[in-house]
């Protein structure tokens, strides 16, 4: 949220992508997971682009 509001980088890779991809490869479905992470990296790229 920190990182959000001061239009940083979010460690979205780290906190999200890399357990989903760890699901991913030992076959555990995890929707909520991917949806979560494919919302934040668009927000994360929107947000990042943009300057207060």
């Amino acid at each position: 949220m920190f990182d959000y509001e001061a239009h940083r980088p979010m460690e979205v890779e780290a906190i999200f992508g890399n357990p989903l991809r760890a699901a991913q490869r030992n076959g555990a479905a995890s929707p909520l997971l991917q949806t979560l992470y494919r919302k934040l990296k668009i927000l994360d790229a929107a947000n990042t682009n943009c300057m207060p």
